[in-house]
């Protein structure tokens, strides 16, 4: 792979996701591997909800 392709994939939550399910389909209890891609797509979650919040106005009725 292209050397800034691979950067790219590197950023991309979704390639976190997969490595917790090959880490989840590949060992019978928890890895450390398997915690930290979790958190990475939690906290990648949790950035776009935040993010989508603050574009919203509030308007009080």
């Amino acid at each position: 792979m292209a050397p800034w392709l691979d950067a790219v994939s590197d950023a991309m939550p979704s390639r976190y996701a997969a490595v917790a399910l090959t880490e989840v389909g590949g060992h019978s209890l928890p890895t450390g591997t398997m915690w930290l891609d979790l958190s990475v797509v939690v906290g990648c979650v949790l950035l776009a909800l935040l993010l989508g919040a603050a574009t919203f106005r509030r308007q009080t009725v």
